[in-house]
This record gives C-alpha cells, sequence and structure tokens, in this order.
C-alpha cells in the first residue's frame, strides 16, 4: 500500500523514485458463494439463528487488531440489539485475554471464537458485516476478501486501510482505539440491511477495478519490463 511505501522511504530514507506501489490483489473468480442451506448450516454453527446481525473478524488474535474495542463496541451494541453475534475467527496470543474479557464483561454467550480455520473464505458469506478494529495496519487481505465477498465493512482509518475502503460509499471507517465511534458504525449498519447491500454491492465493484489478482500481476510485470528495458539502454 502507498502507506507502507511512505513509511519505507520514512525509516530507510530511500529514494521516493525507488520505492513502488503495487497494491494487493486477490482471485475473484475463487470467491466462494454460499447455497441457502450451507449459509444457514455456517450460521447456526456461529449461533446466529434467523434474522440475528452476525458479524466477524478474521485474523490474529494480536494487540495490532484492536480486538479489545470491537468486544467493548459489541458490549454497546447488544444493548440495542440483544440477539446480535460476533464471530471472532483466528488464534493468538491474546485469546485466553480475550475470551476472560468477554466473560467479564457477560458478553460471552453473543461471542464465538473459532479458532484457526483452514477455510475462512467460506465462512465470510455467513458474516453480515466484516470489521477489521486495527491499530495499525498494511494491506489486510482479509479485509479485501470480505469486500470480494459483497460484505459491508467497518474498518479503522489507519496505514492502507483507507486505500481499499471508500469512506461511506465501500465500508465505514472509524478511528483507531474510538469504542464509540465503531458502536455506531456497526448499529447504522445492523439497523439498515438495505445500506449493508449497497456498500456490500460497492465492495465488490471496487475489488475487481483496483484490487484483482490479473492487476496486481500486470502491474508487476510492467514494472519489471521497465527496468528491464532500463538495464538494456544502460548496458
Amino acid at each position: 500500500c502507498e502507506a507502507a511505501r511512505l513509511a519505507e522511504i520514512a525509516r530507510a530514507g530511500a529514494d521516493p523514485a525507488k520505492v513502488v506501489t503495487i497494491p494487493n490483489g486477490i482471485d475473484t473468480r475463487k470467491t466462494h458463494q454460499p447455497t441457502d442451506r450451507s449459509l444457514a448450516r455456517r450460521r447456526a454453527q456461529l449461533g446466529a439463528h434467523g434474522k440475528a446481525p452476525l458479524l466477524g473478524y478474521v485474523g490474529r488474535l494480536h494487540k495490532q487488531k484492536g480486538l479489545p474495542t470491537l468486544l467493548d463496541a459489541f458490549g454497546r451494541l447488544l444493548r440495542k440489539h440483544g440477539d446480535a453475534r460476533l464471530a471472532i475467527v483466528g488464534d493468538g496470543d491474546e485469546r485466553a485475554e480475550l475470551e476472560s474479557r468477554a466473560r467479564s464483561m457477560r458478553v460471552a454467550d453473543n461471542i464465538v471464537f473459532t479458532g484457526e480455520i483452514d477455510n475462512a473464505r467460506e465462512w465470510l458469506g455467513a458474516f453480515d458485516t466484516f470489521v477489521l478494529p486495527s491499530l495499525y495496519e498494511g494491506a489486510s487481505n482479509s479485509l479485501l476478501e470480505a469486500m470480494a465477498a459483497r460484505l459491508p465493512v467497518v474498518a479503522t482509518r489507519v496505514g492502507g486501510t483507507p486505500e481499499l475502503v471508500d469512506d461511506r460509499r465501500t465500508g465505514l471507517l472509524v478511528e483507531p482505539g474510538d469504542v464509540r465511534g465503531l458502536h455506531e458504525a456497526l448499529d447504522a449498519l445492523v439497523s439498515d440491511p438495505g445500506r449493508r447491500r449497497e456498500l456490500g454491492h460497492a465492495g465488490r465493484d471496487r475489488i475487481e477495478r483496483h484490487f484483482a489478482l490479473d492487476t496486481m500481476i500486470g502491474r508487476t510485470e510492467a514494472l519489471y519490463d521497465e527496468l528491464t528495458e532500463r538495464h538494456l539502454h544502460a548496458a
């Protein structure tokens, strides 16, 4: 992402002309499209029945990801949407602490920690909203996968995330560590299925236009061609 490029230039004192940004790309042709039956099964496994709102996070359980902020915001959300569920998919050194925090907040019954799973992409379709509350971030592949799956996203305005998420058009951006802002963004989407669909479709379109795997490959090939041509002219 461009944020990483600028950080590297500042850290290493590199020549800006020699540091190039090629955004991550994903294969949109492999986006999992669940059947109604498999979708209902996945949701049931995560404790979401009927139209109960299901929020999802996929990634490492590490302090970088800002998950305590998510738990606090989710606790507030439950005061209005008592049937809401939160799926935290992944594992890491903060898992035990997060599970303990959920119990002490008395929200553990509405949260499921899945641990590591090999097919996280297949679970995305079960979510109503994808959440990435990172305190710092590069260009998150899990965020790209969620957008490709037509999920509306709520994420923090850090690192390369604003380069991926067009605020209020493909998702909602909030400040890192802002429990109130995260709660309000989640509540806005839980309360408005139409807006979730609108943001989700716009997110998928953005991935296809700017972050497809073919686009990343093409930019990489173009860079190699440019460097090869420079070398030949210099020889």
